[in-house]
């Protein structure tokens, strides 16, 4: 036994060496935490490139499944849609509000980590060039992993089906994609053929989104004409392909435990039953649950 759980340690910190050039360089914090999971770190958003200004920008309410055996999307986050004439950028609200703060929150709490949920994604989409360049921040890390793909080609079934949402009227549309069927309403009143996540290909914008199975949905909670820089932060990026990022992001949660003891962080589960505090197990498997499997 003691050999496997060996092997299983050489093998996820090989993989975590594949896409960090030192993992002791990361900073050593304890987190103490109600449940087992994944946090992220905040970034340093002093320095970028503007590459397009935004005419249009959305906020969605956006909720996820946080187990297999959740009957309901426990997990939440806000994410923005900056929509530019060159490029498009949707990302989370919340994690941006919380790299603007980094510093003070630093100096106040020593660190500054996203709750669980949050999402860690950010998605830009190059309109003339039709690519989506997608970065994913690593948990317990200030790593981010870059891959880039064309622009999804999805194809779309239009209901007659009407409803309402943020007061605009939308109609049905469904389609496949990623291994999962979601259901859409977009509006024909904002004739821009985009919305959440990797959405578009629709005669107007998408204002609310779920999958058949109800573990992912996104709904238009804010929608302002203001001008803002959409724009490629100066981050340290480790470039790869999307197969390379799916197959490091799937052992990073079903090998959790290795995962956070191969980045130097130490997590505390503040359990209030008679096992009382204690650290996360080597052998701890996380709910994994993508948008494309």
């Amino acid at each position: 036994m003691e050999k496997m759980n060996l092997a299983k340690r050489m093998l996820i910190v090989t993989i975590v060496a594949m896409f960090h050039q030192s993992i002791k360089s990361q900073v050593k914090i304890t987190y103490a935490m109600d449940s087992p999971g994944l946090v992220l770190m905040s970034q340093d958003v002093s320095k970028y490139e503007t590459i397009d200004h935004s005419y249009l920008n959305l906020i969605y309410h956006v909720k996820t499944k946080a187990s297999a055996n959740d009957t309901e999307m426990q997990f939440e986050d806000d994410m923005i849609l900056l929509i530019g004439k060159k490029y498009t950028s949707f990302y989370s609200k919340n994690l941006h509000e919380l790299d603007v703060k980094r510093d003070s929150i630093i100096k106040l709490y020593g660190g500054a980590t996203s709750e669980q949920g949050w999402q860690g994604y950010a998605i830009r989409t190059d309109l003339k060039k039709k690519e989506l360049t997608v970065d994913n921040r690593v948990p317990f890390t200030k790593e981010v992993c870059r891959y880039t793909e064309p622009s999804p080609q999805m194809k779309w079934s239009i209901e007659n089906s009407v409803d309402s949402v943020f007061g605009y009227k939308c109609q049905k549309a469904t389609t496949e994609y990623g291994g999962r069927k979601y259901i859409v309403w977009f509006t024909r009143d904002i004739p821009i053929s985009t919305g959440p996540w990797k959405f578009a290909g629709l005669p107007g914008i998408i204002l609310k989104a779920t999958d058949t199975e109800h573990n992912f949905s996104f709904e238009c909670i804010g929608l302002t004409q203001q001008t803002l820089p959409i724009v490629n932060y100066t981050w340290r990026y480790k470039n790869m392909s999307k197969t390379e990022w799916v197959k490091f992001e799937r052992n990073m949660y079903e090998h959790a435990g290795l995962f956070i003891a191969s980045t130097g962080a130490r997590v505390i589960i503040m359990d209030n039953s008679e096992k009382g505090c204690h650290p996360i197990s080597e052998q701890l498997s996380l709910f994994y649950n993508p948008m494309e499997r």
